[in-house]
């Protein structure tokens, strides 16, 4: 049961972080350091969690779809309830630690690349731990959501796009009338800017009953695309 367990980690692996999805994400957190400077510790963690999130709204949206866009859906959904909701968490979890891993590792770029050094770098790894700990939350968040919508309407691009608005609703002029609690990019700012943890918690309830709910997303039989005489078109079908 071991070896089979592991077998089954590997597979998973295998199919969460396939080299393009390891260069694109490696290359849009670079870009986005490079064309987006900042100027103290303080606005890092700003830039970083809502550029962090744009990515995870694309990154972990496919743990399901890639069965579809693999040609795996048959034989996956023959898999018992309980076995497909354990794999596709197990490929959710696997990729929120590889984004979480590298906003760790890119806060460091960005404090080489920083404008001013000097400023607040003896809040540097105050920030460091904030930015961290903000930037899990969040990115719970906008995956489970980007995830469970995918999932729901088996359709990949409308799944992120309607994640997308979200993210766009939160990071635009709008978010200034949302209430603190409702907006999960809130910061408290003072002498020093910290993140409004409660409104990031509140998202992560939601994003448990997100999840909880595609167990029973992963019950609806899927859909099968099928080539029709002028368009490409949808059909169900039951195994």
């Amino acid at each position: 049961m071991v070896g089979l367990h592991n077998i089954i980690m590997l597979y998973n692996f295998k199919i969460c972080f396939p080299i393009y999805k390891l260069l694109y994400s490696v290359a849009f957190m670079m870009i986005f350091a490079l064309l987006r400077p900042t100027a103290t510790p303080y606005e890092i963690m700003v830039v970083i969690e809502t550029s962090i999130c744009f990515l995870a709204t694309v990154f972990i949206a496919d743990a399901y779809y890639t069965e579809f866009s693999g040609n795996r859906i048959d034989v996956f959904y023959l898999q018992p309830s309980k076995s497909k909701y354990k794999t596709i968490l197990q490929r959710f979890l696997m990729e929120v630690i590889y984004l979480e891993i590298l906003v760790i590792t890119f806060f460091w770029l960005y404090v080489i690349l920083q404008k001013n050094r000097g400023m607040y770098q003896d809040k540097l790894l105050e920030v460091y731990i904030n930015t961290i700990a903000c930037c899990i939350l969040s990115i719970i968040f906008f995956s489970t959501l980007s995830f469970t919508i995918v999932n729901f309407l088996q359709n990949f691009w409308l799944g992120v796009g309607l994640t997308l608005m979200s993210w766009l609703l939160f990071t635009s002029k709008i978010k200034e009338h949302i209430p603190i609690y409702f907006n999960i990019f809130a910061y408290k700012i003072g002498v020093k800017i910290v993140p409004f943890y409660l409104s990031r918690v509140i998202y992560v309830l939601i994003s448990i009953g997100l999840i909880s709910l595609n167990y029973f997303i992963l019950l609806q039989p899927p859909k099968r695309k099928v080539r029709g005489n002028k368009y490409d078109r949808y059909k169900k079908f039951n195994s």
